[in-house]
């Protein structure tokens, strides 16, 4: 199999490679000299890696023989490192139905990842999960819909400041509303939040919350920033711990 024919040839026994890993190693082998310029053309359709096409400096070819990866002529090709979710079914767990509002109730559906195969979701302070549909990204579930909660006051003045803005480095603040009294039976949520500076976001696990006082006390080690008065959060992850 030499990976030079678009189709099956010479009774099968010639014709393109069936992997992208099988091309860029052929590729390595005749890229060696980088003397002439080579094209990897990928035929239509959408190629799901389970791992990275890990892809080096020296994969690139030269300035004059460069490697290049393309679709074939007319052809629409996709690399996607992410997995069809379709074993969609009801959400009829009557536990978790208790922390939904009601007009969500009836439109809920779910899917098991660990199904297929899906059981490493990365650090919860990483980037996150993302979901598609349509070839547009879903908005993950949070609170708010839209914009962040503000911090209503720190726990602790300790007297902190950065350019002679008041912060706290305390791992306590206060909040306003009973919404994070649903949040209590929660293993292991996390906050994502701007918690000083409008330019620095972070995600952070939660330790404990008093719906009494209306305080939330994050885990340490807590955020590099310090936390200010109408710091913006939100609960965009709950994930075991």
């Amino acid at each position: 199999m030499t990976g030079r024919y678009p189709e099956a040839t010479n009774g099968r026994r010639d014709g393109p490679f069936a992997t992208l890993e099988r091309a860029r190693q052929e590729i390595r082998e005749l890229a060696a000299g980088g003397e002439t310029p080579i094209s990897v053309f990928i035929r239509e359709g959408i190629y799901r890696l389970s791992r990275p096409l890990r892809l080096y400096p020296a994969d690139s070819g030269t300035h004059d023989a460069p490697v290049l990866y393309r679709s074939f002529p007319g052809e629409v090709a996709r690399i996607a490192g992410g997995m069809p979710v379709r074993s969609w079914t009801p959400v009829d767990d009557p536990e978790v139905l208790s922390n939904i509002d009601r007009s969500a109730k009836g439109h809920l559906v779910q899917a098991d990842l660990k199904e297929l195969g899906l059981d490493d979701f990365g650090r919860p302070d990483g980037p996150g999960l993302e979901l598609f549909f349509q070839d547009r990204r879903m908005t993950l579930a949070c609170y708010p819909n839209e914009g962040f909660m503000r911090i209503k006051d720190v726990a602790d003045e300790d007297g902190h400041q950065i350019h002679r803005i008041s912060g706290s480095k305390t791992d306590a603040f206060y909040y306003e509303g009973d919404r994070p009294a649903r949040w209590t039976c929660e293993k292991g949520p996390w906050l994502h939040g701007y918690w000083f500076w409008d330019w620095s976001d972070e995600r952070q696990r939660v330790e404990s919350i008093d719906t009494n006082r209306r305080l939330i006390t994050l885990h340490q080690p807590h955020h590099h920033m310090v936390t200010g008065r109408s710091s913006l959060f939100m609960p965009s992850i709950c994930s075991p711990s």
